[in-house]
């Protein structure tokens, strides 16, 4: 894709985007695209190209995206900007047409990995915290900006927004034009299990990261979760002295070339966990689990 700043704004306020499926909708090469001008091409376009936001929602939602991966974009000015147009999504009776709430959840996603970067993750809980209410119908609905509430919970040690949302009974997927990502599924349960487990709720750990395994083609769109979630499922099982929902043996045969040679430990740990946990034996997994760990948790 080779495109100016000047055909991005012209674009946008023709409002050609070709609907659901048109040049518009964020996608991964459009904001790398888009992050490679200068800040201040950036800054212009967002603030000095007349962009409306009952016209222009979808535009000003990308330029935000790639501001904040933009390392260059000042990031307390990013974030600034960020919060006032999802004050005016939350003052909307309706969201603009054009303006998809997977477009929402992938400006969120950037801001994150900008805070995390930045070592900024504490100013963005409360950012997350309004997205979610913005997409979510209902409190028991699960967004694709939970994960990230998650996740700078974890980096900024602000554990209690989380566990405000892992106490919440969520049962359902908020809808939307969009499919939900797989990532955003995946990241909840596995940064959960994190944050239940560093407050020793470990069974209740255990049952998130499980949920994991049952997760579908989860290997192949998010095999370092895959390995990771494995891992530390062996660790759980010892602390919680429990073993979950077991693990399905196509996703034991699936990570196994992730992980290569650490497998083999993994997978004869697994086995022994599993004869313990049938046959109501004691092989002393946990002792060995501690003189191995420094090597398979690497």
């Amino acid at each position: 894709m080779n495109m100016r700043i000047d055909d991005f704004v012209a674009v946008v306020k023709s409002g050609n985007t070709g609907g659901d499926d048109g040049a518009f909708r964020v996608s991964g090469q459009l904001i790398k695209e888009l992050k490679k001008f200068s800040a201040a091409d950036l800054e212009g376009a967002h603030s000095n190209a007349g962009l409306e936001f009952s016209k222009h929602a979808h535009g000003l939602a990308v330029l935000l995206s790639a501001k904040a991966a933009n390392p260059n974009c000042p990031l307390p000015q990013t974030l600034q900007q960020s919060e006032a147009f999802l004050n005016r999504c939350s003052a909307a009776a309706t969201l603009p047409r054009t303006l998809d709430k997977h477009l929402i959840a992938v400006l969120c996603v950037h801001l994150a990995d900008r805070l995390i970067q930045d070592k900024a993750a504490k100013h963005g809980i409360a950012f997350m915290q309004q997205a979610i209410a913005l997409l979510a119908e209902n409190p028991h609905q699960l967004t694709e900006v939970h994960y990230l509430l998650l996740r700078l919970c974890l980096e900024s040690k602000n554990y209690r927004p989380a566990l405000d949302v892992l106490e919440t009974n969520l049962y359902d997927i908020v809808p939307g034009k969009s499919s939900f990502e797989m990532n955003a599924l995946v990241g909840y349960y596995y940064y959960g299990s994190i944050i239940l487990a560093a407050h020793r709720f470990f069974r209740s750990a255990l049952q998130y990261v499980s949920i994991v395994f049952h997760i579908p083609n989860l290997v192949h769109s998010s095999s370092q979760y895959a390995v990771d979630a494995f891992k530390k499922y062996l660790l759980l099982s010892i602390l919680a002295r429990d073993h979950g929902v077991g693990i399905p043996r196509y996703f034991l045969r699936q990570v196994e070339s992730q992980m290569q040679v650490r497998f083999i430990v993994c997978f004869v740990m697994y086995e022994l966990l599993e004869q313990e946990r049938r046959f109501s034996l004691s092989f002393g997994v946990g002792f060995f689990f501690t003189n191995t760990c420094s090597y398979i948790m690497v």
